[in-house]
């Protein structure tokens, strides 16, 4: 589980920084549910609406 979720939080960062094709980011994917991530908001800033 921890991988995936840390998987969908590079792809938010990857999103929220221009960078989605950025081979740094390469590993990332889109969570299916964004509503999964609701716990990380802290983290995620303003970035994304998760609720």
């Amino acid at each position: 589980m921890a991988p995936d979720k840390y998987r969908e939080l590079f792809w938010l960062e990857a999103r929220a920084h221009g960078l989605p094709d950025s081979p740094e980011f390469s590993f990332a994917h889109e969570p299916a549910d964004l509503a999964v991530l609701a716990r990380e908001s802290a983290a995620i800033g303003d970035a994304f609406d998760v609720s």
